[in-house]
């Protein structure tokens, strides 16, 4: 699987899907969990991924993808990896 050491490579303005995740607790039942995609650009800039985990690699350099997860007592979770567009 993908971790903070692994880089993807896509092509520039290609539409790109995330790997799909998995999130569990032992404590928060799953359907309860809050699970979020964000995508930083090369450029700083932050998308929210919604239920089709895909975006446009519209600029050119490193991507990040992070996976937040966030249980009912709050606790948080983050994972990522990177995306390199060329």
């Amino acid at each position: 699987g993908l971790n903070e050491m692994s880089v993807r490579k896509v092509a520039y303005n290609s539409t790109v899907e995330v790997a799909s995740f998995t999130v569990t607790d032992n404590q928060t039942p799953t359907e309860k969990l809050k699970a979020y995609v964000i995508v930083r650009s090369p450029k700083g800039e932050l998308i929210l991924l919604d239920e089709t985990n895909k975006f446009v690699a519209e600029r050119k350099g490193i991507y990040v993808v992070y996976y937040y997860c966030i249980d009912e007592a709050g606790n948080m979770s983050l994972r990522f990896y990177n995306i390199e567009v060329i």
